[in-house]
């Protein structure tokens, strides 16, 4: 991604040194239901909010 500063967001959002942040955001309004996708994990598994 294009303008997407990894080190200012790791410092913003106050990342452990070990962290590492993948540059991927989604914007915007859905049209439809996403597709389901086998496998996967739910995102209480994976999303940490507000902490490390």
């Amino acid at each position: 991604m294009i303008g997407f500063d990894l080190d200012k967001v790791a410092e913003l959002i106050n990342s452990p040194q070990d962290h590492v942040i993948g540059p991927m955001v989604a914007i915007g309004q859905k049209v439809k239901d996403a597709w389901p996708k086998p496998g996967q994990l739910p995102l209480s598994e994976l999303v940490i909010k507000n902490n490390f």
